[in-house]
C-alpha cells in the first residue's frame, strides 16, 4: 500500500471516504507549522473538529512527582493518508523532564458509522514515566442537547453511570457519541467506594479515586461560551487524603427543610428535633436541600434516637429510580435513645448537573402507628477538592496504547435509541460479529471489566455497577466462559488461584481496598476447576496441579465425604442461594449435578475419579426426576418447586463434554412445564401458581420478593438459554425459538432499557418491579457460548478467538 505524507505548509482538506448521506468520512486539516488534526464529517454534516482542541491533552510526571509538563490541544507535526483512514504523528520534547514522547494518533474507519481513534505514547529517556491523557469530541456548532447512558438531557458535568458513554445530539435526528475500549485495556476503573469494616454499615467512598473524571460533558456556562465538548480522560488519580481545598457547606434553613413521609421538625436552639405521633410507613425523617458540584463529600453529625438512622441522597426531587444518587447501602445505622452517637460517611457525587441535591436523614426501622423521635446536631458537610495527578506508566521503551471510538447513528434523543447505538457500536468498534441483541450483552461486559485500582492493573469483572466494586467468583467465571480473551481469563483465573486457603477452599469475593474472608462450601471451588479445564482446552494453559489437587480434595471432604457420589452441602451451589443448610441437605438437584460435572472435570484435570463414581452422582442426579409429575424435581422439600437451576448442570456436560447426563424425557417434560408470555420464563417457579406466596416460599424465612421478582419468578437470561440449549440438544421443538424470543425480550421488554440486565420482572404490573440496580449486567456474556453449544453462533465471530485460542493451542503445542 502506498502512503501520502503532508509534511509541507499548506492547508489541506481531504475526504478519506466518498461524500455521501450516511456515511463517517474523515478530513484531514491543517498543516506542519500550526499542526494537523482530524475533522468527523457524516455525510456533509460537520460532527466533531479538532480545530481549535487537537487531539490529544497530556499531562507527565516524574517518578518522585517533583516535576509535571502539561502538553495542551496537540497537533500533530506530520500525518498520513492509508486507505481506511489517518495517521497522525509528531514527537513532544518535554524539557523540564529531558525526555521526548513520540505520539500516533491513528483515525481508522470501522463502517459507516463508527471510527476507531487509536492513540500510541512511547518515550525511551525515563525509567518510568506517569501520565494521563484527555480525548474529546467537540461539535463546531451547538448540538440540540447532550446526552450520558442514563440521561437523554444531560446539562454537563461528571458522568458516572451503569454504562460509560456520552455525547451529544446534531438535531433531534443525528446521534453523536463517544466510547472507550474496555477498562482492563485501556486502564480505568469505575470503582468509587469501598467495603466497609468490621462492624461498619454501608459502602464508603475510597479516598484515592480513578478516573472520576472518565466522561465529563460541557455545562451550561460551557456551551454558552460556544465550547461544546465531550471529553474522556485515561489516567487521572484524584486524591482526597491531600486536597488542595476543604469548603465548608452552609446547613440549610430550616425552613427549606422538607419533611419525608409526614414528619414534624423543629428546632431548639443547636438540636433539629423531627417527631411524629404515628408512623405511616417503616422510615420517616426530612430533606435538607443542598446546592452541591460534582466531587468528594463527608457528612457528619450526631444523631439521637430509638430508631436506627438512615441516609440517602437525591437528585433534585428524587421522583423516580433514575435520581437516586449517593451513599450505598447507609441504612439501620445504629443510634441510641439515652446517648449521641457521631456518624461520619463518606461519598462521591456525580451527575449532579448543577443542580439541587437533597440529603435524607430518616429514623427507620418503624412500626406502624407508634410514635418516633430522630435528634440531630453538629451537622457538617465538608468538600474535598481533589489533588490531581497522574497515574498511568509510560515506562522506557514500552508503548502505551488507548482505544477510543466515535460513533454517529441516526437515532431520537431518547435513552432507549442513545443507548442502543452506544452498544451497538462499541461492538462494531470491537470488530465483534453477531445480532444486535448479542452486541449488546457483548458490549456491556466489556464495559465491566476494570482493572483493580491505581496500584494494581490486574483485571476486576464486576457483574454491574450496582455490584462493584466487588468481583464475584460465580460471576466471573460466567463473564470470562462467555468471550475468548487469553490474557483476561488467565489473569481472573490467577487472581482466583490466590484466594485459595490451606483447606482448598476458593474465595467468593474479591474486593478493592477491603479483604474478604468469604471461604465457604458453595459453587466458587467447584467452578475454579472448570475454568482451568477452560482455559487448558482453549489456550493451552497449563493448570497449576497444586491448587488444583487441594482444590478437588476439598471439594470430596465438602460434599462427598462418604464417597457414595451424593452431594451434601450447606449451600446452594448455583442460584436461588438465598438459603443455606447449616445441617447439610442432599435435597437439591443442582447440587447433585453440579457434584457430576465436577467430577468429571477432575478426572479429565488428572484427579483420580473413577468412571463409577462418576455413573453415582449422574444417577443421583437423575432421580430427581418424578416421572408422575413430569419434571426434574429442584428440591425435594419442595416438590411444586421447578426451575431453570435444576437444568444448569445438564447444559454444563454439554458444553464441556457433549454428553447427556439426563434422558431427553427428563429435560423436555420440565421445559414442557416452563410458563412463558412476551418471550421470557421464569428462572423459578411454582408449578401451578407460578409465584410464591410468605407460606409455601423455597427461601429462608427472612426472604421475600413481590411477584416477579429476583428469585421470586423473576427471569434470568443466561440459565433460561442454558436450559433451552439442553433442550435443543435433546430434540425439544420450542428451543430454538424461545432462545430466539428470550434475546429479543432481553432488550425490548422495556423500552428505555435495551441492554442486558440481571433479571427481567416476569409481573410488569407491579410497582417499582423495574430495579434500578439490574441495570447493564456482566454475566449474561455467556449467552454467546451457549449459542455456540446450540450452533446459533461461531468462535470466530468473536474478534480474540483468532489470536487467543488458535494461535495460543498452537503454540502452547510447540513449547510441550
Amino acid at each position: 500500500m502506498k502512503y501520502k505524507h503532508y509534511p509541507f505548509l499548506l492547508l489541506l482538506f481531504f475526504v478519506i471516504t466518498p461524500l455521501s448521506a450516511g456515511e463517517l468520512n474523515l478530513r484531514l486539516r491543517g498543516d506542519s507549522i500550526k499542526g494537523f488534526f482530524v475533522d468527523v464529517f457524516y455525510g456533509s454534516v460537520s460532527v466533531s473538529t479538532g480545530e481549535k482542541t487537537g487531539d490529544l491533552n497530556l499531562v507527565f510526571e516524574n517518578e518522585d512527582r517533583s516535576i509535571r509538563e502539561n502538553v495542551n490541544n496537540w497537533k500533530s507535526t506530520s500525518a498520513v493518508q492509508t486507505g481506511k483512514g489517518i495517521i497522525l504523528k509528531g514527537v513532544v520534547r518535554l524539557s523540564a523532564l529531558e525526555t521526548d514522547i513520540m505520539i500516533a494518533v491513528t483515525y481508522d474507519i470501522v463502517n459507516k458509522n463508527v471510527v476507531e481513534k487509536h492513540i500510541d505514547l512511547r518515550q525511551t529517556n525515563l525509567s518510568l514515566l506517569y501520565y494521563s491523557i484527555s480525548t474529546s469530541l467537540t461539535s463546531s456548532g451547538s448540538p440540540s442537547r447532550f446526552w450520558s447512558f442514563d440521561n437523554a438531557n444531560n446539562k454537563g458535568g461528571v458522568a458516572h453511570e451503569s454504562y460509560p458513554a456520552a455525547g451529544y445530539m446534531l438535531g433531534d435526528s443525528l446521534c453523536v457519541g463517544l466510547l472507550t475500549d474496555a477498562g482492563n485495556r485501556n486502564l480505568w476503573t469505575r470503582n468509587i467506594r469501598r467495603r466497609p469494616s468490621s462492624g461498619g454499615v454501608g459502602f464508603r467512598a475510597i479516598q484515592e479515586i480513578c478516573d472520576a473524571n472518565l466522561y465529563r460533558l460541557a455545562s451550561l456556562d460551557d456551551r454558552t461560551s460556544g465550547d461544546n465538548f465531550v471529553r474522556l480522560t485515561f489516567g487521572e488519580l484524584s486524591d482526597f487524603n491531600h486536597p488542595v481545598q476543604k469548603i465548608s457547606y452552609k446547613t440549610p434553613e430550616i425552613k427549606n427543610w422538607k419533611s419525608y413521609e409526614g414528619a414534624e421538625l423543629k428546632q431548639v436552639k443547636e438540636i433539629y428535633i423531627l417527631k411524629g405521633n404515628k408512623a405511616s410507613t417503616d422510615m420517616a425523617g426530612f430533606r435538607l436541600p443542598y446546592q452541591l458540584p460534582d466531587g468528594f463529600y463527608t457528612v457528619r453529625f450526631k444523631h439521637r434516637s430509638a430508631f436506627p438512622v438512615t441516609l440517602r441522597l437525591w437528585k433534585k426531587e428524587g421522583t423516580s429510580a433514575n435520581d437516586v444518587q449517593g451513599f450505598h447501602y447507609q441504612t439501620n445505622i445504629p443510634s441510641s435513645a439515652t446517648r449521641w452517637t457521631e456518624l461520619e460517611e463518606t461519598v462521591f457525587l456525580a451527575n449532579t448537573e448543577g443542580g439541587i441535591t437533597n440529603l435524607l436523614i430518616a429514623a427507620s426501622g418503624l412500626k406502624a402507628g407508634s410514635p418516633y423521635q430522630l435528634e440531630i446536631k453538629d451537622f457538617e458537610v465538608i468538600q474535598s477538592v481533589a489533588h490531581e495527578q497522574p497515574y498511568h506508566q509510560l515506562l522506557s521503551g514500552i508503548q502505551n496504547t488507548k482505544r477510543t471510538f466515535i460513533f454517529v447513528v441516526p437515532a431520537k434523543p431518547t435513552l432507549h435509541d442513545v443507548r442502543l447505538a452506544s452498544q451497538v457500536c462499541l461492538a462494531d468498534g470491537l470488530r465483534f460479529k453477531g445480532t444486535t441483541e448479542e452486541k449488546c450483552l457483548y458490549s456491556c461486559y466489556q464495559m465491566l471489566m476494570w482493572i483493580t485500582s491505581a496500584g494494581n492493573f490486574k483485571p476486576l469483572s464486576v457483574p454491574s455497577i450496582n455490584y462493584a466494586p466487588d468481583m464475584y467468583n460465580r460471576d466471573s467465571f460466567w463473564s470470562m466462559m462467555g468471550t475468548y480473551n487469553k490474557e483476561s481469563s488467565e489473569a481472573i483465573f490467577n487472581e482466583w488461584a490466590a484466594t485459595q486457603n490451606e483447606a482448598g477452599t476458593i474465595g467468593t469475593i474479591i474486593t478493592p481496598s477491603m479483604g474478604s474472608k468469604e471461604l465457604k462450601g458453595n459453587d466458587a471451588t467447584l467452578e475454579f476447576l472448570w475454568f482451568a479445564l477452560v482455559n487448558k482446552r482453549l489456550y493451552g494453559t497449563p493448570p497449576p496441579m497444586d491448587k488444583i489437587t487441594k482444590a478437588f480434595h476439598y471439594i470430596l471432604n465438602e460434599l462427598d465425604a462418604d464417597g457414595d457420589g451424593i452431594c451434601s452441602a450447606r449451600f446452594v451451589l448455583g442460584q436461588n442461594d438465598c438459603v443455606e443448610y447449616p445441617d447439610r441437605t442432599s435435597d437439591l438437584s443442582v447440587n447433585q449435578g453440579m457434584l457430576a460435572v465436577t467430577l468429571r472435570v477432575a478426572k479429565e484435570l488428572g484427579m483420580p475419579v473413577s468412571n463409577e463414581t462418576i455413573e453415582k452422582a449422574n444417577a443421583g442426579y437423575r432421580a430427581f426426576y418424578d416421572k408422575d409429575r413430569g419434571y426434574l424435581i429442584d428440591n425435594r422439600k419442595y416438590p411444586y418447586v421447578i426451575t431453570f437451576n435444576s437444568l444448569l448442570p445438564e447444559f454444563v456436560s454439554l458444553w464441556l463434554f457433549n454428553t447427556p447426563i439426563l434422558t431427553s424425557e427428563m429435560v423436555n417434560t420440565t421445559l414442557d412445564k416452563v410458563p412463558v408470555k412476551n418471550g421470557y420464563s421464569p428462572l423459578i417457579f411454582h408449578v401451578t401458581d407460578t409465584y410464591f406466596t410468605q407460606e409455601n416460599k423455597p427461601f429462608s424465612p427472612n426472604l421475600f420478593w413481590d411477584n416477579g421478582i429476583y428469585y421470586n419468578a423473576g427471569s434470568w437470561m443466561r440459565e433460561e438459554v442454558c436450559g433451552y440449549v439442553s433442550g435443543m440438544k435433546h430434540g425439544w421443538k420450542p428451543a430454538g425459538q424461545r432462545i430466539k424470543d428470550r434475546l429479543k425480550a432481553e432488550i425490548t421488554l422495556n423500552p428505555d432499557e435495551p441492554f442486558s440486565h440481571e433479571f427481567l420482572p416476569y409481573d410488569l404490573s407491579v410497582p417499582g418491579c423495574w430495579w434500578p440496580s439490574t441495570r447493564v449486567f456482566s454475566w449474561n456474556v455467556f449467552v454467546l457460548r451457549a449459542l455456540e453449544v446450540a450452533g446459533m453462533r461461531t468462535p470466530d465471530e468473536d474478534p480474540d478467538y483468532l489470536k487467543d485460542c488458535i494461535l495460543a493451542k498452537k503454540q502452547a503445542g510447540r513449547n510441550e
